[in-house]
């Protein structure tokens, strides 16, 4: 009995990491959330939009579900994954890695009587499959010099050690989710992914670039998580990885087997775990300078003149600075948002989509980048 209110009590405390990870998340990126915003929506499928009366409400409604997910019943998570899953159809960047592994942790709780392997399997695929997707040349030449820089240091990285170097970072972290599911070197892991997420909000917070601050809650989650799952956990590997228990199957296929696909291009970079890769499809938008005037002050304020005298804005820091967030970085999303754009346009021929395609498997370079009107897209 002592041990079985233990596990109960450690259970309550991730389930209160959980949700509190997710809600600081939200918080920080409240205009994703809403329909009155710059940066334009990436539609899943057709659907009539949300009225923008709804708008102030949806931050809101989310945090009041997510802490109705505090009460140790089964259903309780139930209707704020069924909300954010929703809302994810009317917008693909809504559905941010930290949002899908939070949901999937929800879930645990919700649809299984055993979560914590449950949890333990999730937070184990996240390390691995986000340590692969870095091995790539593309994370090493451009992060890692990015990240150094954020020590404030002048110290500088001989170029041609970055690309092993990038190497040598996404193999330690795939290993940290391997070494977790063996009992004897489960300390060192969480200890080793504890000093991890701190290096990574050294150079992602206020101390280092000030970069994407709705990870930082995320990293102190994962941070916390690690060790309330792992440092006591003496089981073998076979209970973490499969069960008889139908959610825990389904988890497997979806974090362990499906991101294998991501490098062909089979399955989404976020629901692969690909994080700080830069191996992702990313996209810009061209307009005419006579287009200026009709785009919101957030694109104008990351514009960049490009050579033949249109304005570049780039995906990346326009749905940064407009939402708080990263544009969900999938060519459909990209396209999606576009046609959303030409319809709001008074000018949509002076509008052109520019989309690079992540690195094929094994290719030695990018696609050629596509070129979309808007025309093209209707």
């Amino acid at each position: 009995m002592p041990a079985a209110r233990s596990m109960l009590t450690r259970l309550t405390v991730i389930r209160a990491v959980v949700v509190a990870t997710l809600a600081a998340c939200i918080a920080l990126s409240r205009p994703l959330w809403g329909t009155v915003r710059e940066f334009p929506p990436a539609p899943l499928v057709a659907l009539p939009p949300l009225p923008d009366a709804l708008s102030p409400w949806l931050v809101a409604l989310l945090v009041v579900l997510l802490a109705l997910a505090l009460v140790p019943r089964r259903w309780t998570p139930l209707p704020f994954i069924t909300m954010a899953a929703a809302l994810a159809l009317w917008d693909q960047a809504r559905l941010q890695p930290w949002l899908y592994q939070g949901a999937l942790f929800l879930g645990a709780f919700a649809l299984s009587d055993r979560p914590r392997p449950i949890l333990q399997l999730v937070l184990t695929a996240t390390y691995v499959w986000s340590g692969i997707s870095k091995l790539n040349p593309d994370f090493g030449q451009g992060v890692l010099p990015w990240a150094v820089a954020a020590a404030g240091t002048r110290a500088t990285l001989p170029a041609e050690w970055l690309a092993a170097l990038g190497v040598a970072v996404g193999v330690i972290e795939a290993a940290i989710g391997v070494a977790l599911l063996l009992p004897r070197r489960r300390r060192a892991a969480a200890v080793a992914a504890v000093a991890m997420h701190g290096l990574l909000l050294l150079a992602l917070g206020p101390l280092g670039h000030g970069w994407n601050p709705v990870v930082w809650p995320w990293n102190l989650g994962m941070a916390a998580l690690v060790l309330l799952l792992f440092w006591d956990e003496t089981s073998a590997p076979r209970p973490i990885l499969w069960s008889a228990d139908w959610y825990h199957r389904a988890l497997l296929v979806l974090v362990g087997i499906l991101p294998a696909l991501h490098p062909v291009g089979l399955w989404d970079a976020y629901l692969s775990f690909s994080l700080y890769s830069l191996n992702v499809d990313e996209a810009w938008l061209a307009a005419e300078r006579g287009a200026a005037a009709s785009l919101g002050p957030q694109a104008r304020a990351v514009a960049e003149a490009g050579t033949d005298g249109r304005l570049i804005i780039r995906f990346l820091p326009w749905a940064m600075r407009d939402l708080g967030t990263p544009a969900y970085p999938e060519r459909r999303a990209h396209v999606a948002a576009f046609r959303v754009q030409c319809r709001r346009a008074s000018r949509p021929a002076d509008l052109r989509l520019i989309v690079v395609r992540s690195r094929p498997l094994f290719a030695a370079s990018r696609p050629q980048p596509e070129v979309f009107a808007c025309r093209d897209v209707r």
